[in-house]
């Protein structure tokens, strides 16, 4: 089995990670510590899993630790009280382009509400 970072879009895994040196560290024991890295990492359906399952078969990987949840400069220990919070939203953004024959007005709305949610709305009238 390969040990991979549970956190979604992270590519990092024990075999082939995208940075030299990312270390994975294992799920916590302690049930309240588990629940809330997998609460903080996106992963909620984790939660029904034993402790036992999580602490052997799941991942964090160093980047989604800030520098000072690290117990040594090396950054292969954390601090008993760390939690994954550093996470990158990746949002990928696809225009379509569309050519109309006749006079068009357009009205966009872009709804930044949220730093995962991003959406185009295209309004068209049409004037004969």
């Amino acid at each position: 089995m390969v040990l991979v970072c549970v956190v979604k879009n992270c590519r990092n895994a024990k075999s082939t990670t995208k940075e030299k040196n990312c270390k994975l560290f294992r799920i916590p024991k302690d049930l309240d510590r588990s629940k809330k890295w997998l609460i903080n990492c996106g992963r909620e359906e984790l939660c029904s899993k034993s402790v036992e399952s999580l602490y052997n078969n799941y991942r964090v990987c160093m980047n989604h630790f800030k520098e000072n949840m690290f117990s040594n400069p090396e950054k292969t220990r954390l601090l008993i009280s760390a939690v994954p919070t550093e996470f990158v939203m990746h949002t990928t953004i696809t225009t379509t382009s569309i050519s109309v024959h006749v006079s068009t007005m357009v009205d966009k709305q872009i709804n930044l509400s949220s730093p995962s949610t991003c959406k185009f709305i295209f309004v068209f009238y049409f004037i004969y």
